[in-house]
């Protein structure tokens, strides 16, 4: 039975500092280079061109201005609520506290739910995005469900470009299917999740609009096309084509581009910054971004590489061995001894700070743990005609992660932390069923023994 607000409470407190366990462990909540600009923008308020501020902005708030292992508690609180409203739909009727706890030490042990969560990284939110998404859709049935998921979808929609893509596309792809079996109440939700993810758009344009004088997602956008492009190949070929009869700046460096995008754009002798960089590319990159948009061969191409992108995307799902060095001189020590300073020595005495957080045997766990489970899972979910809604919540997340993978390798780059932020919450619903089957067979067991 449902726990008591004080005991859901207490419940959801613990199962926030379990998933905290890997800063526990670290000895600081975990950092990558974009930190560095979070923090930068949560004291400093302002559009940085490449991404929207609202990531700052939650460190800002959540921090209390006093510690940032305030804001990772935050956001695995967050995430500690959506997965214990999960439970209740994966367990029903069977819920009970053994059960739920049985199902997290699982979660916890076998996917990288910590890994994910610990990061000061706007990547927090998709998985937030996602499971919130599904509650929404299978959770509840009544008007209440929108005044509990639907400003957690528009938040984490503002924290990262990637989410508004993935929930507009899923948007259309419900009502599609609203509108296939005539489901008034699943084409409502769509419609809902619709208007959320395009207020959520117009919004960052807007600040984009009034601070970079630009109505787009992000001023930089252009950069980050262009790294696409390059990492195709697209870029190469139509400079190829080109460069005989139009002048661009990058017709100098046609041998000199990186063939990824992350290279092109943060690598400083990229032919990027020798082109104009930030400041003075946009004319040229905008221009040739319009001409290979506008040309049936570079579309097919583009079109051909997003499908092969996409599913490299998918295979990304390992985390990094070790996650790189911030120490002093990086833009995330600067932040953290400018804001936080009382917090310097504890974050330059991190695991991660003397390079010895090396976690990588965990992926061979945690890819066992995946086939093994996901086998079980096909068995017990076509073993009963009374799982249908198992099923749905099993295809919504699929179609997601799918979705994850579409937005960020098409309009991105492959890169496995685009891809493991969310791909644990597939083993995650695999550790719940396990937890649910070992309760049906033993707790029935036990009952008939009495």
């Amino acid at each position: 039975m449902p726990a008591s607000k004080y005991n859901t409470l207490c419940i959801l407190c613990i199962t926030a500092l379990g998933i905290m366990f890997m800063a526990f462990y670290n000895g600081y909540p975990l950092v990558s280079p974009d930190t560095g600009t979070y923090i930068d923008t949560a004291f400093n308020f302002y559009m940085p061109p490449d991404r929207p501020p609202f990531y700052g902005m939650f460190l800002r708030v959540s921090s209390l201005s006093v510690s940032l292992w305030y804001s990772v508690f935050t956001q695995c609180f967050i995430l500690a609520f959506l997965l214990y409203r999960l439970s209740g739909l994966v367990y029903g009727s069977q819920w009970s506290i053994n059960l739920y706890t049985t199902g997290f030490i699982m979660i916890l042990a076998f996917t990288y739910i910590s890994w994910v969560s610990s990061f000061l990284m706007a990547d927090t939110f998709t998985p937030i995005l996602l499971l919130a998404i599904v509650l929404y859709l299978y959770r509840d049935i009544t008007p209440r469900a929108a005044l509990i998921y639907l400003p957690l979808i528009a938040a984490a929609n503002l924290m990262h470009n990637s989410h508004f893509v993935i929930t507009l596309l899923f948007a259309v792809f419900i009502l599609v299917v609203a509108m296939v079996k005539r489901s008034r109440v699943l084409a409502s939700k769509a419609i809902a999740l619709l208007s959320v993810s395009i207020c959520c758009y117009l919004l960052i344009c807007s600040m984009n609009s009034f601070n970079h004088k630009k109505f787009v997602l992000a001023s930089g956008s252009h950069v980050f096309m262009m790294g696409r492009l390059a990492e195709t190949g697209i870029l190469n070929t139509y400079l190829g084509d080109h460069c005989t009869t139009e002048k661009h700046k990058l017709c100098n460096y046609v041998d000199a581009i990186p063939g990824d995008a992350g290279t092109f754009i943060w690598d400083q002798n990229s032919p990027f910054y020798k082109t104009g960089g930030w400041d003075s590319s946009a004319q040229e990159y905008n221009n040739i971004i319009h001409r290979i948009f506008t040309h049936p061969k570079y579309v097919v191409m583009f079109v051909a590489k997003s499908a092969t992108s996409t599913l490299r995307q998918l295979s990304q799902i390992n985390i990094p061995g070790k996650p790189t060095l911030q120490g002093k001189g990086s833009g995330i020590w600067v932040g953290v001894t400018h804001y936080f300073h009382h917090e310097e020595k504890e974050y330059l005495a991190s695991k991660q700070n003397f390079n010895v957080l090396d976690v990588n045997g965990l992926n061979f766990i945690y890819g066992l743990f995946l086939v093994a489970s996901s086998i079980f899972v096909v068995w017990y979910i076509n073993d009963s005609p009374g799982h249908k809604q198992l099923k749905n919540i099993y295809f919504a997340m699929i179609i997601l992660i799918v979705l994850n993978a579409f937005a960020t390798a098409t309009f991105g780059n492959v890169l496995d932390r685009l891809q493991n932020r969310v791909f644990w919450l597939l083993p995650a619903l695999n550790a719940m069923l396990l937890a649910r089957y070992l309760y049906e067979v033993y707790g029935t067991e036990k009952r008939i023994v009495k």
